[in-house]
């Protein structure tokens, strides 16, 4: 409970000192991601929010970035078009505090976000569907291992 009210009022704070509003993150996620096909996917077939699956997607290569091996980490991100967006709005929302290191950080992160665990774990499978689809079956079986 103590850290959903740390991240909501981190957010608030940042927020408040960007002049943007919770409508406004939504609303710019929403117009950022509009064409995007896996958030589209996220949004229709979970009930995510644009900002909700671009910040776990952005969680999601933090995740990536900081615990596999740089060409690695390249290589699954060539299968996600709009990976360093994700990143980066992760990042100026607020979504991220810092880099994340494991599992249980990227939860953490999933849970101030509002994702439930049960979501979240669909959301992994649905991403890794995703990149095994556009042809990169070596770079889902890296990413669902670090999701394990």
């Amino acid at each position: 409970m103590f850290k959903k009210l740390l991240a909501a009022a981190a957010l608030g704070g940042l927020m408040m000192t960007s002049g943007c509003s919770t409508t406004d993150l939504m609303k710019s996620a929403a117009d950022m991601f509009g064409n995007d096909a896996l958030v589209s996917s996220l949004t229709s077939g979970l009930g995510l929010s644009a900002g909700q699956a671009a910040g776990g997607l952005g969680s999601m290569m933090s995740l990536a970035k900081n615990t596999l091996r740089t060409s690695d980490f390249l290589s699954l991100a060539g299968y996600l078009p709009n990976a360093s967006e994700y990143l980066k709005f992760a990042q100026d929302a607020g979504v991220l505090s810092g880099p994340l290191t494991d599992v249980a950080g990227l939860n953490s992160t999933m849970d101030s976000l509002g994702i439930s665990p049960a979501t979240a774990q669909d959301m992994y499978k649905q991403v890794g569907q995703f990149i095994g689809d556009a042809g990169g079956s070596a770079e889902r079986s890296m990413l669902m291992g670090l999701l394990k």
